[in-house]
Formats: structure tokens, C-alpha cells, sequence
């Protein structure tokens, strides 16, 4: 160390003695500046504990839908097992939580139809009908009951709504020709089949070819109406064909000698 003289080293111990309170203030300011930061800092609160009861109970809205997945099963179960009772209480149960189920709706209007309520029925499939996204074999089923309260005009509205959405579809096809001969449109009925029929455009026979059976049962040529149900047989599978002939249209027929064994189920049919 370079050699200090007198004077120097009293000027050295003077700032130290003036700098001494003034790094002491300095210190004190700041620790007290940092305790009022800390005595305005709130904690955080703890997290809350969680309600583990509270966590594994399902909400109204789950218990419905386990619910519903439940009843559904249950009609489904009630089908396959045929039993009428059952099923209305599965629909039923299904439409208390869910006014919009159209399967439980439409379950509803043809058990309804079976048991003879036709009102009741009409109500029920209008219901399924409004809410279903597939709506052509709904259609076709509340015709029926149209046709079956005497309303062919809304029966006849019900089967060209469903031919539109279906154009491919042979049972709404036919029924479609059935329910106009019924209800006096037997000429346009037959001026269709004739189109087709003089133009041999045979990928639609299976749309027409019961129709024209129908037309020749009415004209009193049952005959001839056999040959057209014979056609009509080849081009379907036995169930369908015992479906189509199943309608109360051809109820009259049944015991004519010409066309009685095609009013027979499965293997019984006629060749």
C-alpha cells in the first residue's frame, strides 16, 4: 500500500464517519420498504380440497341419459321378445324423459294400430313422422290409417311425400297405385301402367306390375291379373310379395280359384 500522509489518512477516516449514517439510513429505507411490500402482499389462498363424493356423482342431465340408454334397451329387448305389453311401457316410459324420441313415438302408433285405436295411432305416428329424420316407412304406415279413417286424400299426400323421398322404394310404389285405384283414380292408375307396359321398361315392373293385378282384379279378369302377380312374384323375394298382397285391397280376391295360391305364405306360394 502506497505510503499515506497525515493529513490524507485523517481526510480517509472523516468519509468514513460521514458515510456510515448515511449507509445506515440507506439500509433502513430499504427494509422497511421491502416489510410494507410484504404486509400488503395477501397470500394466496390454500386450493380447495376436493369432494371426492362430490366429484363421482353424475348430474341430472347423465342420470337421463343412463336412463334413456337403459329403457331403450328394454324396448329393444321387448321387440325381439313380441310382447306388446312391454313395449308400450318402455315407449312410454322413454317419451316422459325424451317427447322427441321418434322410435318410442313410432313404437307407439303401430302398437296403437294393432289394437284398433286408429285416432290414437294417427296422433302417435304424426309425432314420429315430425321428429324422425327417415321418414318414408312412417309415411306409408300413418297412410294406411288415413285410409283406413276414410281419408284418402291424406292418404294419397302421405304416399307421394314418401315416393319422393324413396323413389326407389317398390312397396310405397304400389301401395301408392292401390290407394288410387281406391279413391277413384283408377283411369290414371291405369294410363301409368300402360306407359311402362307398351314401352317394356322392365326395371320399373316391380313399381307397377301390382297396380295393373289390381286394375285386372277390378275389371273382373282375374286371369289376367294372375299373370301380372306371377311376373311380380320373380322380380321379389317371398316376403315382400306376401307384404304387398297382405293389403286389405285384395281381401276379396283371396278365394278366387286364379289367384288363391298367391295369397299363401312362404313355401305354400304359388310357383
Amino acid at each position: 500500500m502506497a505510503y499515506l500522509s497525515a493529513r490524507d489518512r485523517r481526510a480517509r477516516k472523516s468519509r468514513r464517519r460521514f458515510l456510515r449514517p448515511v449507509l445506515g439510513v440507506i439500509f433502513a429505507i430499504l427494509v422497511t420498504s421491502v416489510l410494507i411490500f410484504l404486509a400488503f402482499q395477501k397470500p394466496a389462498p390454500p386450493p380447495a380440497p376436493i369432494d371426492v363424493a362430490e366429484a363421482a356423482t353424475p348430474s341430472p342431465e347423465d342420470l337421463r341419459r343412463e336412463e334413456l340408454s337403459r329403457l331403450q334397451s328394454d324396448l329393444s329387448a321387448a321387440a325381439r321378445q313380441n310382447d306388446p305389453a312391454k313395449l308400450e311401457a318402455a315407449a312410454r316410459a322413454i317419451l316422459t324423459l325424451d317427447p322427441q324420441d321418434e322410435q318410442a313415438w313410432g313404437t307407439l302408433g303401430r302398437l296403437q294400430l294393432q289394437q284398433g285405436d286408429y285416432s290414437s295411432a294417427l296422433v302417435s305416428l304424426s309425432k314420429a313422422v315430425e321428429f324422425s329424420d327417415n321418414k318414408t316407412s312412417l309415411l306409408a304406415t300413418r297412410a294406411g290409417v288415413h285410409r283406413t279413417l276414410g281419408d284418402f286424400p291424406a292418404a294419397l299426400a302421405d304416399l307421394e311425400v314418401a315416393a319422393r323421398l324413396d323413389p326407389g322404394n317398390v312397396e310405397v310404389a304400389n301401395r301408392l297405385l292401390i290407394f288410387k285405384i281406391q279413391s277413384g283414380h283408377a283411369g290414371e292408375v291405369r294410363s301409368y301402367v300402360a306407359t311402362y307396359e307398351q314401352a317394356a321398361i322392365t326395371s320399373q315392373a316391380p313399381h307397377w306390375l301390382l297396380g295393373a293385378a289390381a286394375l285386372s282384379m277390378q275389371d273382373g279378369d282375374p286371369g289376367k291379373a294372375a299373370k301380372y302377380l306371377s311376373s311380380l312374384k320373380a322380380l321379389l323375394s317371398p316376403e315382400k310379395f306376401s307384404e304387398l298382397l297382405a293389403d286389405p285391397f285384395f281381401e276379396p280376391y283371396h278365394q278366387d280359384r286364379a289367384l288363391q295360391a298367391y295369397f299363401l305364405t312362404g313355401s305354400e306360394m304359388a310357383p
